[in-house]
């Protein structure tokens, strides 16, 4: 199973997917406890076209008399309830953000940290530095993974090259046969005080690498790990164009992982936040790993007959 013994492992992702370019405008510093807020606002008035004014205060971190100048002066969208009451395009407001360089969550600062002022890893070197980091002794929580892989798998995996000759019990048995590894590494990352929380994006298990990936990961999940899946309909409230795939360690230092054009691993830019940043990313992180639920890679292989 890929990365069966090495949590840190980098993602295949889905072939073609580009690599995540540099940011082209300028890492400004932010108030990153507001676009934790702005984040929370913008997941929870996901439904809505027009906004109330709390809502739109809330997405944009602006106070009653500057939110209404902006409606004044024509530069966001409002109409006007039969009660005389006034309401904010949501489209605007985001528009408005995007326009004058505002993140719309903190993933998107944390990418644009991690490339201006982090360094880039091969893959071997990533490798290292992620398994020197978790030597370390003044580690402690949890420690998140994002995972939008969906296609490629490792050639040289035998459970992998089982599933696609069409003999699934064989590359499930190879899978169970890792199970004792698996719990042992569980059982070393507890003992650390370092527990993995993997939130896998994916809607449905469209792919043969997606039905293989879903079993592997349910052996991980038996062997103790912390595996949620999230739909990605749920991402769509924070309007980001494309999301990282990224780790990030309980010591403020980031993982962001770097994919060539045909979607095969390059390594990494790593970085260590400042401390807002890195606390405002963890927030997001949580709150996307309650709304993916403890269930949820049940829920989606209950969804999928078995082999």
């Amino acid at each position: 199973m890929t990365g069966a013994h090495e949590p840190a492992q980098v993602p295949e992702p889905l072939t073609g997917a580009p690599s995540m370019n540099p940011p082209t405008r300028r890492h400004r510093e932010q108030d990153w406890a507001m676009v934790v807020r702005r984040a929370a606002a913008l997941w929870e008035t996901e439904p809505r076209d027009w906004l109330t004014p709390v809502q739109a205060r809330a997405i944009t971190g602006l106070g009653p008399q500057p939110l209404s100048q902006l409606a004044d002066d024509d530069q966001v969208r409002t109409q006007r309830t039969s009660g005389g009451h006034r309401r904010y395009d949501r489209a605007h407001l985001i528009g408005y953000l995007r326009e004058h360089g505002h993140p719309l969550t903190p993933l998107e600062g944390v990418v644009e940290h991690a490339h201006i002022h982090g360094a880039a890893l091969d893959r071997p070197a990533y490798h290292q530095h992620a398994a020197h980091t978790r030597r370390r002794c003044d580690l402690s929580g949890p420690i998140y993974r994002l995972d939008l892989h969906t296609h490629a798998g490792d050639d040289q995996d035998p459970a992998w090259q089982a599933w696609q000759e069409g003999d699934r019990a064989r590359a499930q048995q190879l899978l169970k046969e890792e199970l004792p590894a698996l719990q042992a590494q569980h059982r070393a990352e507890q003992n650390r005080g370092l527990p993995w929380r993997r939130i896998w994006v994916v809607d449905a298990l469209s792919t043969t690498y997606l039905e293989f990936l879903a079993r592997a990961h349910r052996v991980k999940a038996q062997a103790g790990g912390q595996i949620r899946v999230l739909n990605p309909d749920l991402l769509r409230s924070w309007q980001v164009d494309q999301w990282p795939e990224l780790v990030l360690y309980p010591n403020r230092l980031v993982y962001v992982l770097r994919h060539a054009s045909t979607g095969h691993p390059e390594g990494a830019h790593h970085a260590l936040l400042p401390d807002p940043l890195a606390q405002a990313a963890r927030l997001q992180l949580e709150l996307m790993w309650q709304q993916a639920g403890p269930r949820s890679l049940d829920h989606l292989l209950g969804r999928h007959s078995e082999p």
